[in-house]
């Protein structure tokens, strides 16, 4: 069942112990970033080597993992999936506060699990910054998969989990700790998520 079971999956079932091999030592992400992802993915099996004095990109200071109550709503988009306007005009005031800095040399990227969140903050962020802005600070907003491979300094991750959330958005949002894992890990310097920390 291709929903339940990843390429990954399929792989490792079929590869004998003897021909797995894996790559125990981490070097990309602040430590506290690498560290929940080892915890929620790895089994704590990964030793974070990460030289954080290499690492650029900030907000107010933070680095690492922080989170941003944000209360809000969540509806459904026509299609599937849930946004919330609420976490979006986070992600657009923390985006936006980030293309003012004078000393930024660091890359940013949005993630949300829903396509629909995704575009949103798109249009929103698009009406508020100029084309020059988003390539300076190598701007992409996008869902986990959109981001699989890639990485920025900061990542903004708009969770879109409120207590209005329907129950098969919620049921998306937690069936792959996978999924979770590559949004949260695209992050090396940052990881800024935006969410109602109790929904």
């Amino acid at each position: 069942d291709y929903l339940t079971f990843s390429f990954f999956d399929l792989a490792s079932y079929w590869c004998g112990d003897s021909q797995r091999t894996i790559l125990r030592e981490h070097f990309r992400c602040h430590s506290r970033i690498a560290n929940y992802c080892n915890n929620i993915a790895y089994n704590n099996d990964l030793y974070v080597l990460t030289d954080e004095d290499r690492l650029s990109g900030d907000y107010n200071g933070r680095r690492g993992l922080y989170w941003e109550n944000v209360e809000g709503d969540c509806i459904r988009a026509p299609g599937g999936g849930s946004k919330c306007r609420e976490e979006a005009e986070v992600v657009v005031r923390v985006v936006s506060e980030m293309s003012k800095r004078d000393d930024r040399r660091f890359s940013v990227g949005v993630v949300s699990p829903f396509k629909s969140q995704a575009k949103l903050i798109k249009e929103m962020l698009e009406k508020v910054l100029k084309p020059d802005t988003w390539n300076e600070m190598n701007l992409r907003v996008a869902t986990a998969d959109g981001f699989q491979g890639d990485e920025r300094d900061v990542i903004i991750f708009s969770v879109t989990c409120q207590p209005s959330m329907k129950r098969g958005s919620l049921w998306f949002v937690g069936q792959e700790k996978n999924r979770w894992n590559v949004a949260v890990s695209r992050a090396k310097s940052l990881l800024y998520i935006v969410v109602l920390a109790r929904a």
